[in-house]
């Protein structure tokens, strides 16, 4: 798995397009565990498959123990995404880069403050 992480226990930011598009099949294909969902609804549609929702990562780890997070957010909303997985010590993958160079040298420092990791794996359908 991920650096130091020995289980397949994740939470998921985001269950719109994103997710329907670039992940859903690759994790249905995984022997991955989905403890739940991170969504500004706080719900899934019947799409995305039936599974926890929570509205915040704070929320979903006060119920569940995810080893680390993934988002697949748009652009803009990446930003607040790693900063809040910074403020939970949560390791994260992110679909979108971390923002523009403000952003990302802002993000960049409070994630070395908090000393988890961060990979970006920009996405694009074939």
């Amino acid at each position: 798995m991920w650096r130091g992480v020995d289980s397949s226990e994740i939470g998921i930011v985001g269950a719109g397009k994103r997710y329907i598009n670039f992940y859903k099949d690759v994790f249905d294909a995984l022997d991955v565990d989905i403890v739940g969902f991170v969504t500004r609804s706080g719900k899934l549609s019947d799409t995305v498959g039936d599974y926890k929702c929570f509205r915040t990562m704070k929320e979903l780890c006060n119920q569940e123990e995810p080893e680390f997070f993934i988002s697949v957010v748009p652009y803009h909303v990446t930003p607040g995404i790693v900063v809040d997985a910074c403020d939970l010590k949560f390791n994260i993958l992110v679909e979108t880069p971390v923002g523009n160079f403000s952003d990302a040298s802002r993000v960049l420092k409070r994630v070395q403050d908090a000393q988890i990791s961060v990979g970006v794996t920009e996405q694009w359908p074939f």
